[in-house]
């Protein structure tokens, strides 16, 4: 799910396995396949409470394939509860999939993950209210736009985002 190292020189340079993908937004995506490959990932270092998180979910940082999805950068990775990874996906897809395509992507994707890594109730709330702080903040810094969506819609779609 992530591109081979096949060469570095550090501090100075990375040579990683060249994907030919599209950003999975821009596709009528799997969810549940997402979903899959997404807890694989955190399953990968997961102590009980954290792990490593892709953290940078905008659509062009995971690609998709015929068959698999391709997570790239993890500059703003770090070690977090695998639910603040999760809710910073799902902004990207309020700002941009229509109400009922959110809603029915939302619930197959957490049906997927939850097979395979239980979502947390308990730290739902704080990781969704820190990471609408942290996306917030990124699209006014970066000076973009909420999405494709009408606020409106964003602000229902986050609220259906709630347990």
């Amino acid at each position: 799910m992530v591109p081979a190292l096949l060469d570095f020189c550090a501090p100075h340079w990375i040579k990683l396995q060249r994907v030919e993908g599209l950003p999975y937004l821009d596709t009528d995506f799997d969810a549940k396949g997402l979903a899959e490959s997404l807890a694989a990932f955190h399953l990968a270092s997961f102590d009980g409470h954290r792990c490593l998180c892709h953290i940078d979910n905008q659509p062009r940082n995971i690609l998709t394939t015929q068959d698999r999805f391709w997570f790239l950068d993890f500059s703003d990775s770090r070690r977090e509860y695998p639910e603040f990874d999760l809710c910073h996906l799902f902004l990207f897809w309020a700002s941009d999939l229509p109400e009922e395509a959110f809603a029915r992507k939302l619930e197959s994707f957490k049906t997927a993950y939850s097979a395979c890594l239980p979502i947390r109730k308990e730290v739902w709330g704080d990781c969704l209210s820190r990471s609408i702080l942290v996306f917030d903040k990124r699209r006014n810094q970066y000076q973009k736009p909420l999405g494709k969506n009408p606020e409106q819609v964003v602000l229902q779609n986050r609220a259906t985002m709630s347990f």
